[in-house]
């Protein structure tokens, strides 16, 4: 069998699928790996070729209306974003060890993702995995930023996570812009822009392909 596991659902950039060698057109993919070695696959080819397929898995791309190219069968038919959404149930800790990745892995270089005590639990997730008490630690965490830090709340930072992804890639695309270096600064400081920046940040994708439109009531 297969070494590869699924990892995630993550956002990548111009990439084919590992193993039918087809390009993922939505820049969104399921991240297999082995041997410490990440690779995309779509649907149909990391379920095809990993030794979990069905396994609830984190999924970074939430805030995106794209899902996971299928490599062979069209968009979306392996399950969709989630990995297999209504087939298989979330295993216990599934929403607190997604969100302390996000936090610990994804947003690493924005303000206030990361304190010592998150950063304590990563290391122990990274190096044995994590109990009952950590789980109930994530849980009450989540539950206490949702009610008084809503900007530190699991939707939010999909949010960022995902309009920080889209942002950065306009720029890898079409090189120096001020406007979009300077609001991607700001999202990652403040974790929120304005509709009134993300029309904006619109207006310059229209310029490139394959970068869907912000909703420009994201924040609000």
């Amino acid at each position: 069998m297969s070494g590869w596991i699924i990892d995630r659902i993550d956002f990548i950039d111009n990439k084919t699928c590992e193993f039918c060698n087809r390009p993922l057109k939505t820049n969104i993919a399921y991240i297999l790996i082995r041997d410490g070695i990440e690779v995309p696959a779509g649907p149909h080819c990391s379920h095809k070729n990993a030794k979990n397929p069905g396994e609830r898995i984190p999924d970074f791309t939430k805030a995106s209306l794209d899902i996971p190219d299928d490599d062979e069968n069209g968009p979306g038919s392996g399950g969709g974003s989630g990995g297999g959404k209504g087939k298989h149930p979330r295993p216990a800790g599934y929403y607190e060890i997604e969100y302390l990745r996000l936090r610990a892995e994804k947003l690493i270089d924005f303000r206030d993702a990361i304190f010592p005590k998150l950063s304590d639990v990563y290391a122990k997730y990274k190096a044995t995995g994590l109990d009952d008490g950590d789980i109930g630690y994530l849980d009450g965490l989540i539950k206490k930023v949702s009610a008084e830090k809503p900007l530190l709340s699991p939707k939010n930072l999909q949010i960022c996570y995902a309009y920080s992804f889209w942002l950065q890639r306009y720029l890898d695309r079409k090189g120096k812009n001020d406007f979009i270096s300077s609001i991607l600064s700001q999202l990652k400081a403040k974790m929120r822009l304005s509709e009134a920046q993300l029309a904006a940040a619109n207006k310059c994708f229209e310029t490139i392909g394959r970068i869907p439109r912000l909703d420009t009531k994201a924040f609000l």
